[in-house]
C-alpha cells in the first residue's frame, strides 16, 4: 500500500498525488492563518476543510488523555452563537456534509455544500473553531459517548491489533498512545482543560484553511479575512516531542485477544514524511503488498494459503515512521509466515524488484494523481494535508517525480538499510490459549447527457462522454442476486461473484491480475440482493483493454477449482470474523427474524456447511441462469468515443444470449405482530436493532421512506443521533 497518515478514531489518510499542472493560490493572513485555495468551474459541489496543526500526538501535559479527540467532539456542541444542535442543522439545511477527525499530527473539519452556500459553510465552521461553548453539561455527555465510542474500538480485534503494535513498536514517542486516550486519564479532563487546551492550539497561526470547488478566489479571501482575520496570533506550544530511538535488535510480542483469527505483523523503523528514502520505501510498499499481484499476496495467500489477507505499508507521520507487513491467518502459522515474510525480504535485498513491478507501480501512482483531482473535497482536503506534512500545498508533484526516480538499485539499499531481521518487531494477535497451551439529483445538475442504445441481443447501454478528466467507469448490472439462489446453496452468489473475475479462457488470473494493476485499474464482481454488479475504472487510454477484459468474464469464465477453494477459505474466515462485531452479528440476526422466508433473510456468506456442500457445477449453473442479455444494463461514462465503444460492445457484447425473462420478484406478508431476539456477546458494548418492513424499489413511497431515514438517521444531524446521543449521550453509533 501507499504510505499513510493515521487518522482520528476510525480512519486512514493515504497521500494524494496531484497532477502536474493546477493552479492552487496561496495566502497568508496578517495573523498567520494560511489560506489554499483552487477554483473548480465544473464542481457543483464545494469542499471546505478547516486543519489544525494538532493532534494527540502533541498532548502534553495531558499526553495519553485523548483531549484533541475530545474538544474535537465538543466544537460540534455549541458556540457563542450557535446553540446545541444547530451546528449539523444549519449544515444539513444548507445541503452539506460536515464531519471531523482527529490524528496523531492533526485535527481537521471538512464541509462539503453546494457552490452557492460556500459563504454560509465557511461561517459555521470558522464559528466552531473559534467560540466553542464547552458547556459544563454537555461536556458530561459528550463524555458519556466518546467512552461507549471507546467500548466500541474495544471490541475491533483490527484496531486493538493497531494499538498494541503502535504500543510495542514506540517506546518513548507520543505515537505510542491511542488517539481516543486512556479511560483514566480522559475521564480526569475538566472543562477548564478543555478551554486550556483549545487556546493553546486553535490559533490563526496553527491553522490552514483549505477551499476547493466553483469559488471566486478573491471572494473567499476576503470572507477568510472577516471571519478569521482579527483573530489574535498566539505563541503555540513548540513541537518538542522526544525523538524514537533506533533499535538495537529484534523484538517479539504475543497478545491474546478474544478473536477468532490470528493477526501478525512486522514493523520495521522507519522515516518521516521528509526524509529523501520516502519514495523508495513507497514503492517497496505498493510492490510487496498492494493488490493481487503483489509479491506478499501472490506468495502467502496463492501459492501457501498461509493466510487469509496480507498487506504492506510505509507509514510516514511529521516524525519517524514504521515500514510495516500485516497479516490475517484463520490458524497460527505465524512461523511458516515469519520465515516466508523474511525470505522474500531478503530477496528483494539481494536483487530488487523486477521492471515490470517497478513500471506497475508507477503505472499505479499516475492513475492515482489523475483521480485525486476528481472532486472538490478532494482537492481541499489534498492541499490542507500537503500544506500541513509537506510545508507545501504542490507537494504531490514532487512526490510524483521523486516515484518515477526510484530505481533497483534504490530499492535494494532502502530494503537492506530499513528491512533488517535484527531490529524488526513482530508482534502476534491470538485468541485465548487454553491453560497450559503455547502460545440527491437536480441539486447538482447534469453535466453529462446520457445515451442509450439497445445492442441486437436487447442489452441496454447508457453512454455519458465526459472529456474533464481521462477516466472511465463501466457499470454492468445483471439482475438476479442472491434472491436466485437455492436454499441449500447460501451464500452462492457471494462464492460466484468472488471467483467470476479470477480467469477466463486463454488467460489465466495472474496474468490478468498482473495487466490489470500495472494500468493502475481495477475490476471486480459485487454480488447483490436483487442482481449481481460488474464493474471496472480504468485511464481512458485503456478502455479498450478493459472491454476485452469484461468480454472475457462475461462469455468464458474459467471458475477455476483452486480459487473456488481458496474464496470459500476466505469466506469462512469472514464468517468467523463477523463473530468479533456485536452490530454485524446483530443485523444479520434482526434479518432472519423480520423475514421468514424471503431471501433477504439469508447470509450473504452463507453457512459453513452450504459452502462446503458448493461445487463449481453449481457456480457454472448460477452463471448460467443470469447470462440474460435482455435483463443486463451496461453504463459506461466518462472520457470517451461513444461511437467507437458503441460499435465494441455491439461486435463482443451481441454474442451473450438475449431470452429476456421476466424479473424474480419474492414476496412475504410482513409481520402480524412485534418479534423480538436477544443474543449475548462477551463484549463491553451493546447494540439494539429495530427492522420494520419498508417499500420495494416498485414502490411509489420508496422516496419518501428514503427521506425519512435520513431525517431520523443521518449521523450528527439526524433526529435519532440528536436526542439519544447529543442531548442524553447514551450511545455513540447510531445509524438507518
Amino acid at each position: 500500500m501507499t504510505r499513510s497518515f493515521r487518522w482520528g478514531a476510525a480512519f486512514l489518510f493515504v497521500v494524494l498525488f496531484c497532477s502536474p499542472a493546477f493552479a492552487v493560490t496561496r495566502h497568508v493572513l496578517d495573523n498567520g492563518l494560511v489560506v489554499l485555495l483552487e477554483e473548480m468551474p465544473s464542481s457543483p459541489v464545494t469542499g471546505i476543510y478547516l486543519w489544525v496543526r494538532t493532534g494527540s500526538a502533541t498532548e502534553s501535559p495531558y499526553i495519553g488523555s485523548g483531549i484533541t479527540h475530545f474538544v474535537e467532539h465538543m466544537l460540534f456542541k455549541g458556540t457563542s452563537r450557535r446553540g446545541v444542535g444547530e451546528i449539523p442543522r444549519e449544515a444539513k439545511a444548507m445541503g452539506g456534509v460536515i464531519n471531523a477527525a482527529t490524528g496523531y499530527d492533526h485535527t481537521v473539519f471538512y464541509l462539503s455544500v453546494p457552490g452557492e452556500n460556500v459563504l454560509r459553510g465557511m461561517d459555521l465552521l470558522a464559528d466552531m473553531v473559534r467560540a466553542p461553548a464547552f458547556d459544563p453539561a454537555e461536556v458530561e455527555r459528550e463524555r458519556e459517548v466518546i467512552l461507549k465510542e471507546g467500548r466500541m474500538l474495544r471490541d475491533n480485534p483490527a484496531r486493538q491489533f493497531s494499538e498494541k503494535a503502535r504500543e510495542r513498536f514506540y517506546q518513548v514517542h507520543p505515537y505510542r498512545y491511542p488517539i481516543i486516550g486512556h479511560e483514566d486519564l480522559f475521564r480526569a479532563i475538566t472543562r477548564e482543560d478543555l478551554a486550556a487546551y483549545h487556546a493553546a492550539y486553535y490559533a490563526p497561526n496553527n491553522m490552514i484553511l483549505s477551499v476547493a470547488g466553483n469559488i471566486d478566489d478573491v471572494e473567499i479571501l476576503a470572507q477568510a479575512r472577516a471571519l478569521l482575520g482579527d483573530v489574535s496570533r498566539a505563541s503555540v506550544p513548540l513541537r518538542d516531542l522526544p525523538d524514537e530511538p533506533g533499535k538495537i535488535f529484534a523484538a517479539s510480542f504475543v497478545e491474546e485477544y478474544p478473536t477468532d483469527l490470528f493477526r501478525m505483523g512486522f514493523f520495521y523503523p522507519g522515516v518521516p514524511l521528509a526524509h529523501p528514502d520516502l519514495y523508495a520505501l513507497d514503492v517497496l510498499a505498493m510492490a510487496l503488498g498492494d493488490g493481487e499481484s503483489s509479491r506478499l499476496y501472490r506468495d502467502l495467500f496463492e501459492k501457501r494459503r498461509l493466510v487469509d489477507s496480507v498487506d504492506a505499508v510505509n507509514d510516514t507521520p511529521l516524525d519517524r515512521g514504521y515500514f510495516g507487513i500485516t497479516t490475517v491467518m484463520r490458524e497460527d502459522r505465524s512461523v511458516e509466515v515469519r520465515d516466508r515474510v523474511l525470505a522474500i525480504v531478503q530477496d528483494v535485498q539481494r536483487r530488487g524488484l523486477r521492471s515490470d513491478e517497478l513500471k506497475k507501480v508507477r503505472r499505479q501512482v499516475e492513475a492515482m494523481t489523475i483521480r485525486a483531482r476528481e472532486t472538490a473535497e478532494g482537492m481541499a482536503h489534498r492541499m490542507a494535508m500537503e500544506e500541513a506534512f509537506a510545508g507545501d500545498a504542490l507537494f504531490s508533484e514532487k512526490y510524483l517525480a521523486g516515484v518515477r526516480k526510484v530505481t533497483n538499485q534504490d530499492i535494494r539499499r532502502v530494503a537492506r538499510e530499513y528491512l533488517r531481521s535484527d531490529r524488526v518487531t513482530s508482534v502476534l494477535f491470538r485468541p485465548p490459549q487454553e491453560e497450559g497451551k503455547d502460545a440527491e439529483g437536480d441539486l447538482l445538475g447534469s453535466p453529462v447527457g446520457v445515451e442509450k442504445k439497445i445492442l441486437s441481443n436487447g442489452l441496454t447501454v447508457l453512454m455519458g462522454a465526459d472529456r474533464s478528466l481521462p477516466l472511465v467507469s463501466v457499470r454492468l448490472f445483471v439482475p438476479g442476486g442472491m434472491q436466485i439462489d437455492p436454499l441449500p446453496l447460501e451464500g452462492l452468489s457471494t462464492l460466484t461473484a468472488r471467483v467470476w473475475d479470477k480467469a477466463f479462457a486463454g488467460k489465466g488470473g495472474a496474468l490478468i491480475r498482473r495487466e490489470i494493476e500495472s494500468r493502475g485499474g481495477a475490476f471486480s464482481v459485487g454480488p447483490g440482493y436483487t442482481a449481481d454488479v460488474l464493474s471496472f475504472d480504468c485511464l481512458s487510454q485503456d478502455l479498450p483493454f478493459f472491454l476485452g477484459i469484461l468480454r472475457g468474464f462475461l462469455l468464458d469464465p474459467s471458475f477455476p477449482q483452486e480459487d473456488i477453494i481458496r474464496e470459500k477459505d476466505r469466506m469462512l474466515t469472514a464468517l468467523r470474523a463477523r463473530k468479533d462485531s456485536v452490530i454485524q452479528t446483530g443485523l444479520q440476526a434482526l434479518k432472519e427474524e423480520l423475514f421468514l422466508t424471503h431471501p433477504v433473510r439469508r447470509d450473504p456468506l452463507g453457512t459453513e456447511a452450504s459452502l462446503g456442500a458448493m461445487t463449481r457445477q453449481d457456480l457454472l449453473r448460477r452463471y448460467r441462469a443470469t447470462l440474460d442479455a435482455g435483463r443486463m444494463v451496461l453504463s459506461v461514462f466518462g472520457d470517451f468515443d461513444p461511437e467507437k465503444v458503441g460499435d465494441i460492445l455491439e461486435r463482443d457484447l451481441s454474442l451473450i444470449p438475449g431470452t429476456s425473462t421476466e424479473p424474480v420478484r419474492s414476496s412475504e406478508e410482513p409481520p402480524r405482530s412485534p418479534r423480538l431476539r436477544e443474543l449475548r456477546m462477551d463484549k463491553e458494548q451493546a447494540a439494539v436493532l429495530y427492522g420494520l418492513r419498508g417499500p420495494t424499489i416498485y414502490d411509489k413511497d420508496l422516496e419518501a421512506m428514503q427521506v425519512a431515514v435520513n431525517v431520523l438517521s443521518s449521523p450528527l444531524g439526524g433526529r435519532m443521533f440528536q436526542r439519544i446521543r447529543d442531548e442524553l449521550g447514551k450511545a455513540y453509533t447510531l445509524g438507518g
